[in-house]
C-alpha cells in the first residue's frame, strides 16, 4: 500500500511519538512518506523506524503532487483537528483533507473533538464530512458521540487512541535505562510519578510569571508529600518542546526538584532525562503508587503500565487562554471512562488533590480491577479495530480522477538530497531553538541569583556588626594577605 501519513505537528511529544509508533506498526510492507508541517524531524526521532519511512516537509503543493500517484492519506488529527492546538494548525491538516479528498484520495482521520470548536472548523468539517472518500476515528467514546451528533452523515467509527498501538516488545529492561535518571536512589522503591507542564499551568488562567509558575508546582506537590510521606519522587517528562514564555516538561521537573529541597530537603527527587521514549516513560512507571499530570499520553503510558494515574486538566470556560486545555477535560474524561470506567479521577483543579488522592488511595483495589477487565475488553476492541481499518485501506473505492500532468519521478539520489535538505533546516531550527532556551536559562539563573544575593545582605544586615567582624576575623586566620 502506498501511504501519506501527515503528523500533527513535528517531533518533541512523546505523546505524538507514541501515536506515530502506533500507526507505523499498524502499516507494515507499506510504501510510506511522512509529511512533516514543522522542522524538527521523524527520522531523527525515530531511528529504528527511519528505514520505514520517507519524511517530506509538508505543503500543499507537494501534497498534491505526491496524490497524482496511488496514496491514501492517513491523519493523525489528536487534539489539532479540533483546533485545541490553535487554530491555524487545525486548517492546516483540514485544508490537506480538501485536497485530499477533491481527488478522490481515500481518507482516514485519527483525531479526538471536543465540545466547543471554532465555527471555521465546523464549517469546514461539515463539508467534509459529505465526502464518501474520507472515515473519522474518533479516539475515545465521548469524542464519537459529539461528533456524530453533529456530524450525522459522516462515516465515523471509534478508534483507540494510535498510542495504544506503541510496541512495547523492543522495550528495554529498568536496569538498561537507569542513565537516563537524574539522582536515581535504589535504596527506597516506594514512589509517587508526577509530570508539571506549561499547558496545565496555563489552565489556571494566571499571569504567566515565574512566581505563578512555582505556586502552581507548590499547589500540586504539597497535597502529594502529605500523603505519601515516605515515597521518593519521580519527575517525568512529556513534552521537550520549550519556547520563549513556555518552559517544556524538563524546566518543570527541574524547578520542581528545587522546591521540593526547600519543602523536604530530606525526600528523594529523581528526574527522567528528556531523552526518555514514550516506552521508556511506560517502564518507569512500573511500580508508582500514583501518577499526577495534565498530559493524556502520559495517563495513557500509566494505563499501559498498571498504574492508576490523577489528571488535572483545568476547567472546560472560554477564560481559559491556552485551547488544548480548553478541550482538554471532555477528551480525558472520555480517555479515563475507556481506561478503568471512572471520570472522577479527571480534575479541573489541583486544590481537588486533597480530597480526590484518598479517595484513589482507598479505592486502588477495584481501581486495578476495572483497569485489567477494560484493558482486557480494550485489547479485542483494538485487534477489531486495526481489522477494520486494513480492510478500508484494501478495498478503497476505484478514483475518477485523471491526472493531465504526469507525476514526476523521483530517483533515489533526489529523494535522499530531500531528506538531507530537510535534515539540515531540523538541525538549523533545532539549534536556534536551543539558543533561545539557553539564553532563557540564563535569565532564570540571574534572577535566581539576584535573590540569593539579596538573601545573603539581608541575612548580614540581621547580624550584629562585632558579630559579623568577629566571624571574618575568624575566617581571615592564618590566611596570607592578599593585599
Amino acid at each position: 500500500m502506498n501511504i501519506i501519513i501527515i503528523s500533527p505537528a513535528g517531533s518533541g511529544s512523546k505523546g505524538d511519538e507514541a501515536m506515530m509508533r502506533g500507526l507505523l506498526s499498524l502499516l507494515p510492507n507499506s510504501n510510506i512518506i511522512v509529511l512533516n508541517p514543522q522542522l524538527r524531524s521523524w527520522q531523527e526521532e525515530l531511528l529504528d523506524l527511519a528505514p520505514c519511512f520517507q519524511e517530506l516537509p509538508y505543503s500543499k503543493e507537494r501534497l498534491t503532487t505526491l496524490l497524482l500517484e496511488d496514496y491514501a492519506v492517513a491523519v493523525i488529527g489528536a487534539d489539532v483537528i479540533d483546533g485545541s492546538s490553535g487554530l491555524s494548525s487545525s486548517i492546516l491538516l483540514l485544508e490537506a483533507l480538501e485536497v485530499a479528498t477533491s481527488m478522490n484520495s481515500l481518507c482516514s482521520v485519527f483525531f479526538s473533538f471536543r465540545s466547543d470548536p471554532e465555527d471555521e472548523i465546523t464549517q469546514r468539517l461539515e463539508k467534509l464530512s459529505q465526502s464518501s472518500f474520507i472515515h473519522f476515528f474518533p479516539r475515545d467514546q465521548d469524542s464519537e458521540f459529539r461528533f456524530k451528533e453533529r456530524f450525522s452523515n459522516s462515516q465515523t467509527t471509534f478508534f483507540p487512541d494510535l498510542s495504544f498501538y506503541c510496541p512495547l516488545s523492543s522495550a528495554r529492561g529498568i536496569s538498561s535505562r537507569l542513565d537516563l535518571v537524574e539522582g536515581h536512589d535504589p535504596s527506597n522503591s516506594s514512589f509517587i510519578a508526577l509530570n508539571f507542564s506549561e499547558q496545565s499551568f496555563r489552565a489556571s488562567g494566571t499571569i504567566y510569571t515565574q512566581s505563578n509558575r512555582r505556586d502552581y508546582i507548590k499547589s500540586i506537590l504539597t497535597p502529594a508529600l502529605a500523603a505519601y510521606p515516605q515515597h521518593k519522587i519521580r519527575l517525568f517528562c512529556n513534552d521537550i518542546r520549550g519556547w520563549e514564555d513556555f518552559l517544556s516538561d524538563y524546566h518543570y521537573a527541574l524547578i520542581a526538584r528545587e522546591i521540593l529541597k526547600e519543602i523536604d530537603p530530606t525526600r528523594v527527587a529523581e528526574v527522567l532525562h528528556p531523552a526518555t521514549s514514550f516506552t521508556d516513560n511506560i517502564e518507569f512507571l512500573r511500580g508508582a503508587d500514583v501518577l499526577i499530570t495534565g498530559r493524556m499520553h502520559l495517563s495513557i503510558a500509566a494505563f499501559r503500565a498498571g498504574v492508576i494515574p490523577v489528571a488535572i486538566t483545568g476547567k472546560r470556560v472560554a477564560e481559559i487562554k491556552d485551547e488544548k486545555q480548553r478541550g482538554m477535560l471532555d477528551k480525558a474524561r472520555g480517555m479515563f471512562y475507556k481506561c478503568i470506567g471512572n471520570r472522577e479521577l479527571v480534575l479541573t483543579n489541583p486544590d481537588q488533590l486533597w480530597e480526590v488522592i484518598p479517595f484513589s488511595e482507598a479505592q486502588q483495589k477495584s481501581l486495578h480491577e476495572a483497569l485489567k477487565v477494560c484493558t482486557q475488553r480494550n485489547e479485542v476492541d483494538q485487534a477489531k479495530a486495526a481489522e477494520r481499518l486494513f480492510t478500508i485501506l484494501q478495498s478503497r473505492p476505484q478514483r475518477s480522477y485523471i491526472s493531465h500532468i504526469p507525476p514526476k519521478p523521483q530517483t533515489g539520489t533526489i529523494r535522499n538530497l530531500l531528506n538531507s535538505k530537510f535534515l539540515i533546516e531540523c538541525n538549523l531550527s533545532m539549534a536556534k531553538h536551543e539558543i533561545r532556551q539557553l539564553i532563557n536559562w540564563g535569565l532564570s539563573l540571574d534572577q535566581e541569583i539576584l535573590v540569593l544575593k539579596q538573601r545573603c545582605e539581608d541575612l548580614a544586615a540581621r547580624l550584629p556588626k562585632k558579630a559579623c567582624s568577629a566571624q571574618l576575623q575568624s575566617k581571615n586566620k592564618g590566611c596570607p594577605d592578599n593585599g
